[in-house]
């Protein structure tokens, strides 16, 4: 649990210097086929929501409330999509990445930070949110997270136990003022070959 809390810890900063260097460029879920399809959980969704707030409003600083955007929503509805035709491949090469690189998780895998996955959706939602000047000072930050879809629904509500500390606060969130935040949680699935895709997003300023 604390490697986990740790991990993606690190995989927000990055991620944060990231889009800093990174332009805003679109990018596409993968192709579908006739066996493919995604279901979405809103019941893990609101769990995974009310832990994204109660771990943000620790920093005191920051007007916190739930991003509403359709655009954002139909980006990573299409990128669950990409992932529901191969699922177990998505769910292998997350695995590998993170076994050479001395990590193991028992279920949830986060994408590899430089995979074609986490910088294109990355890319896609922070093209979504700067729509006008004002909106050029917000930073995107979608971290996606693969686990295997043989894990039951209410073992996924008890894993999320372990996201509690994600979240930046103190010192990392210093200037921060305005944190936008959501969760979208789908299975995908291809026949019998299925993984849970879960995307945390934050939109600060």
């Amino acid at each position: 649990m604390k490697k986990m809390k740790r991990l993606v810890a690190v995989l927000l900063a990055g991620v944060m210097a990231l889009t800093m260097l990174t332009a805003c460029g679109g990018g596409g879920g993968g192709g579908s086929t006739p066996t493919n399809s995604i279901t979405r959980n809103i019941q893990i969704e609101e769990q995974l929501e009310d832990k994204l707030k109660n771990s943000l409003s620790t920093n005191p600083n920051a007007t916190i409330q739930l991003l509403e955007n359709a655009n954002i929503n139909t980006i990573i509805e299409s990128y669950a999509k990409g992932i529901s035709v191969t699922p177990s491949e998505y769910l292998k090469s997350c695995t590998d990445f993170w076994e050479l690189n001395s990590f193991s998780s028992e279920n949830m895998i986060p994408v590899p930070p430089y995979s074609d996955l986490f910088q294109n959706v990355l890319s896609a939602c922070n093209s979504a949110i700067h729509t006008d000047e004002q909106s050029a000072a917000k930073i995107a930050i979608c971290v996606p997270l693969i686990i295997d879809g043989t894990i039951a629904e209410d073992e996924i509500i008890t894993n999320l136990n372990s996201l509690d500390d994600i979240i930046f606060n103190d010192q990392s969130m210093s200037g921060v003022t305005s944190i936008e935040y959501c969760a979208h949680v789908y299975k995908c699935s291809n026949g019998n070959d299925s993984v849970w895709s879960i995307f945390i997003t934050l939109v600060m300023m």
